[in-house]
C-alpha cells in the first residue's frame, strides 16, 4: 500500500518515526514535513496548507493519509484527505487534558471527526473517540487500543549530560489562555536551584514569550531544538523535569524518570490522560491494524 504521512512538529516526529519505520517495510511511504514545504507558516495562511495537501493527495493517491494526535496543521491535512475520499488514520486519538487550555484539546476531535481508523493508548480514549462520532452517526468499528509508539526503537544520547546536578524545563504556551503565561512562568523560575537547560518551546503563539524570559535568567542554558536522542538522555539523568508538555509528560518522563522527579507545572495538559501500558510495541501494533485494512471495508 501506499501511505501518505504528515507531520509539523518536533513531537509528531518522536511519536511518528517509530511506526514509519515499521510500516515501511512492506509499503510505500511518502513522508511529508508540512513547515519544510510551506516556509514562514503563519497562523493566517494555515488554507495554504489545505491547498498545498490537496494538490498532493490529489495527484499522489495514496491509499491512507497517517496523521497523529492535534496539531492546527494536520486539522487541514485530514480534511484535505476527508473531502478527497481518501482514509485518514489517526494516531493518539481520544485524549484530553481536565482544563480547556490550549487548541490542541479541540483540533484532537477535530481531525478525529475526519478521519476512518483512530489508534488510542487507552480505554478511557477509545470510548471518548466512539462516543464523538456516534453523535455524527459514523462507525466506531475503526477505534482500537495500542500501545504508544514513542517507546519504540528508543535511543539515547547521554553526551550532553554534565557532571554536575541539572533541571530540565520544557514549557510550552497556554494558546487559549496567554494570560495565564507569565504567571506561570514564574511559577517556575522560584523553583530553579541548580544548573537548568531549558528546551525551546514548540513554537506555538506566544512562544517567543518564553523564549525572551527563560534566556533572561541566571543559570539557565537555554537550548534550542534538540535531536531527540539527546533530549531523552538529557531527561533521563536530570534531578527534575519540570514542564508541561502532554506527550513527554504522560511517555517519556513516565518512562525514564521516577514520579518525584516529575514536577507538572500550570493548566495546560493539566490532568492530561495517560497510557493504559508504557510497553513497547505500538508501532508494530498499528502496522498489523493497516495491514489488515488492505481489503478495505468502508466505515465511513
Amino acid at each position: 500500500m501506499r501511505l501518505c504521512i504528515f507531520r509539523s512538529s518536533r513531537a509528531e516526529k518522536s511519536l511518528l518515526d517509530p511506526i514509519i519505520k515499521q510500516l515501511e517495510q512492506n509499503n510505500e511511504i511518502l513522508e511529508v514535513d508540512i513547515r519544510e514545504c510551506i516556509p514562514e507558516l503563519k497562523i493566517e495562511n494555515f488554507g495554504n496548507i489545505y491547498n498545498e495537501a490537496y494538490k498532493f493527495l490529489e495527484c499522489q493517491k495514496p491509499d491512507y493519509v497517517l496523521v497523529c494526535a492535534d496539531r492546527e496543521e494536520i486539522v487541514f491535512v485530514s480534511l484535505a484527505a476527508f473531502h478527497l475520499g481518501i482514509d485518514c488514520i489517526q494516531l493518539y486519538a481520544g485524549e484530553r487534558s481536565q482544563k480547556f487550555s490550549t487548541w490542541d484539546d479541540v483540533h484532537r476531535h477535530v481531525i478525529s471527526l475526519y478521519s476512518n481508523i483512530h489508534t488510542c493508548t487507552s480505554v478511557t480514549a477509545a470510548n471518548r473517540v466512539k462516543k464523538l462520532l456516534r453523535i455524527i452517526g459514523k462507525d466506531t468499528k475503526g477505534v482500537y487500543v495500542v500501545l504508544p509508539t514513542t517507546l519504540d526503537d528508543i535511543e539515547i544520547d547521554e553526551n550532553l549530560v554534565p557532571v554536575y546536578p541539572y533541571d530540565v524545563v520544557l514549557y510550552n504556551p497556554c494558546t487559549l489562555l496567554p494570560n495565564e503565561i507569565q504567571s506561570e512562568l514564574e511559577e517556575i523560575q522560584k523553583l530553579l536551584d541548580k544548573q537548568t537547560f531549558w528546551i525551546e518551546p514548540n513554537g506555538d503563539l506566544y512562544s517567543k514569550r518564553v523564549e525572551i524570559f527563560a534566556k533572561d535568567l541566571n543559570g539557565v542554558k537555554y537550548l534550542l531544538s534538540l535531536p531527540r536522542p539527546l533530549f531523552l538522555g538529557l531527561l533521563k539523568n536530570c534531578s527534575r523535569f519540570i514542564s508541561n508538555s502532554g506527550t513527554t509528560l504522560t511517555y517519556e518522563a513516565d518512562y525514564l524518570l521516577k514520579k518525584e522527579q516529575i514536577i507538572p507545572i500550570g493548566i495546560r495538559n493539566y490532568g492530561r490522560d495517560k497510557p493504559d501500558r508504557l510497553e513497547q510495541g505500538g508501532s508494530e501494533q498499528i502496522a498489523k491494524i493497516i495491514d489488515n485494512t488492505k481489503n478495505k471495508v468502508d466505515i465511513r
